[in-house]
């Protein structure tokens, strides 16, 4: 359906308005258009089992099928479909996270439909004007203007009617038109009010430009002319398709003060020059919207008010071309948001600074009506951020001073934190490193509020790869990671300096390991009897024969003759250890002790284990003492 021209007259019309019946194929079948990002906006089986469930409540529901990125719902019947479809159009009827619901089929007639009612409108707008004009309209009597109906046998007719002095203009018909949309059916939500606005702004252009055209037109003039017996002076003009001036004239062109009536209901009062809007003038669209500024030649150029009537919106600035250009100030909602700065062609372009009706603020550089460049912005709460925006959202390097004393500075992209950032949080804990898709990947550092801080690999968000986790308590772990949690081969040093090193499962060790010493040498689990020193560190002096043991300052006190009394027992290196349970009095230390291991012993049996022996052993000795020691 629809109209066919070939031409902005449309000299053939070609006009298609006959409904076909509905093909079986057709019967029951509903379309879902989901919103974009909405809850419908996916595949999968969730959103189907909602579909089916909301849409059961009209009727049986067969199939419920994800195509071309819309859904299509088949019920039992075409009246099911049908009283679906008309619950949707209701107020607050559309299902959640849909933007549009209909009948893949409707017998709505031709003339109810809006885009088509629009199409015929627009097809014979032309037309119906050029026939107050003379020249025109002989042309058009060469070749006569035909409305082709393609639906029946009957003869084209000729569209257009020479107009008369009696003829009630263009008025009737545009309102007529007007009715219609307005009476019609949009399928679209919020599709009636831009068709309308459509017409209209269609209407006016082609008004314009015929009247513009400097083609003659039937009037008849109620006031002074000179001997050329053009216009001149005060009068007032009436054309034959409804238009009216009334002002002044000089040789047969508006000139000096007039008021113009547009036969569609606008009206323009001001000065004229040549002919044609120049100065100051003021210009109400049949809208009630209300231009009050300066003309160059019909055009709105220079500075003006424009008064929007609905909304009561109101714009005071720069105008070139009738389009918002220079800087202007776009006051809107009563002046609770308010846009004060550059304009090009009509669009927010430049640098300017919006002020939101719930607080939020934005100053910076615009893009077609949309931040884009540097720019800052505060929120209603107090959020704050500086930087780079692309369309309307941070990307590129900018910085987030969140109200909750939390901040955030480095890489953006679409909103989401994309490449090196650095975030402290509120509680004085931070993270500096990489981020993909908002959360952390790749290397980073995250220091806790209590001290303890990770570095190293991060995967969406957790602990893994290879990294180094100093806590709180003075443990540090080295190693493998996965998913938070030790995992792999890693050592494990204790706040004395002991270290484990051990094969890792979730935390747990799962294979026997080596636990080494601290370089200073300590006897886990035994202190000096003299002066409580636990653990007993570097050389131990044990009394033969007596459960008795005494540091190196304390066996310095001894009488010459009592030494002898004692044996000297360097600091073990290293011991076996069996993964599996928590060693008890072993300072936090994992896995059950097997034996006491020389250094060669220890490197033999982390080289056979592939465990790597700990950096800081190098350098261990046994402060002089040879007795079964060795030297690294």
């Amino acid at each position: 359906m629809g109209d066919v021209y070939a031409s902005s007259l449309g000299t053939v019309v070609m006009r298609h308005r006959s409904v076909p019946p509905r093909p079986t194929a057709l019967d029951g079948v509903l379309l879902i258009i989901p919103q974009a990002g909405g809850e419908l906006d996916g595949d999968g089986k969730v959103v189907e089992d909602e579909l089916r469930r909301v849409m059961s409540t009209h009727g049986i529901v067969k199939q419920v099928l994800r195509e071309g990125g819309r859904w299509r719902v088949c019920f039992g019947s075409h009246a099911q479909a049908e009283a679906a479809a008309e619950a949707a159009s209701s107020e607050g009827g559309l299902p959640s996270g849909a933007m549009a619901v209909f009948t893949l089929y409707t017998a709505r007639p031709y003339t109810a439909r809006g885009w088509t009612t629009f199409e015929s409108g627009v097809s014979s707008e032309a037309l119906d004007h050029v026939r107050y004009f003379e020249s025109l309209h002989a042309l058009l009597t060469c070749l006569p203007a035909k409305l082709v109906e393609i639906d029946t046998d009957v003869p084209s007719p000729v569209l257009t009617v020479k107009a008369d002095e009696g003829d009630a203009g263009v008025g009737p018909r545009i309102e007529s038109v007007n009715a219609m949309l307005r009476g019609a059916f949009f399928t679209g939500k919020g599709d009636k009010a831009v068709v309308i606005e459509l017409y209209r702004e269609y209407m006016r252009k082609i008004i314009h430009a015929i009247t513009r055209s400097g083609e003659r037109q039937l009037c008849t003039h109620d006031g002074q002319t000179n001997s050329a017996g053009q216009n001149e002076g005060f009068g007032k003009t009436r054309w034959v398709n409804g238009d009216m001036y009334e002002g002044q004239w000089v040789a047969g062109l508006k000139e000096g003060r007039g008021r113009y009536i547009y036969a569609h209901g606008d009206v323009y009062e001001g000065e004229y020059r040549h002919g044609q809007p120049n100065g100051r003038g003021r210009y109400q669209y049949e809208t009630g919207d209300v231009y009050d500024g300066e003309w160059v030649d019909d055009a709105k150029e220079g500075y003006g008010t424009y008064t929007f009537a609905i909304s009561g919106d109101v714009y005071e600035g720069g105008y070139s071309a009738n389009k918002k250009h220079g800087h202007g100030v776009l006051r809107c909602e009563g002046g609770r948001h308010t846009y004060d700065g550059q304009f090009v062609t009509g669009q927010q372009e430049g640098h300017g600074l919006c002020m939101y009706a719930d607080g939020t603020r934005y100053e910076g550089k615009w893009r077609a009506n949309i931040w884009e460049g540097y720019g800052k912005y505060e929120d209603g709460d107090g959020n704050r951020y500086a930087g780079e925006w692309v369309n309307g959202q941070p990307s590129g390097v900018g910085a987030w001073q969140y109200a909750d004393g939390s901040s955030f500075e480095g890489q953006y992209r679409e909103s989401i934190k994309h490449g090196h950032g650095l975030h402290r949080f509120g509680d004085a804990s931070f993270y500096e490193g990489q981020y993909i898709e908002g959360v952390f990947e790749g290397n980073g550092l995250y220091v806790f509020a209590n001290g303890a801080q990770y570095n190293g690999e991060w995967v969406g968000g957790t602990n893994q790869g290879r990294g180094a986790f100093r806590y709180a308590d003075g443990y540090v772990f080295n190693g493998e990671w996965r998913a938070n949690a030790w995992h792999g081969i890693g050592t494990l040093t204790h706040p004395c300096g002991m270290s484990e090193v051990g094969h890792y499962d979730s935390g747990a060790m799962v294979s026997d390991g080596v636990r080494w010493n601290a370089p200073v040498g300590l006897h886990v689990g035994i202190s000096c009897d003299e002066c409580g020193m636990a653990p007993l560190a570097g050389i131990r002096y044990h009394k033969r024969g007596a459960d008795y043991d005494l540091c190196e300052a304390e066996f310095a006190k001894l009488l010459v003759g009592d030494r002898g009394l004692y044996e000297a027992i360097p600091p073990p290196l290293a011991w076996r250890v069996q993964g599996g349970t928590q060693l008890e009095g072993q300072e936090g230390g994992f896995g059950e002790l097997l034996e006491i291991l020389s250094y060669e012993e220890a490197r033999a049996l982390s080289e056979g284990s592939s465990l790597p022996i700990p950096a800081h052993v190098v350098g261990i000795g046994c402060r002089g003492v040879q007795q079964d020691c060795v030297e690294v």
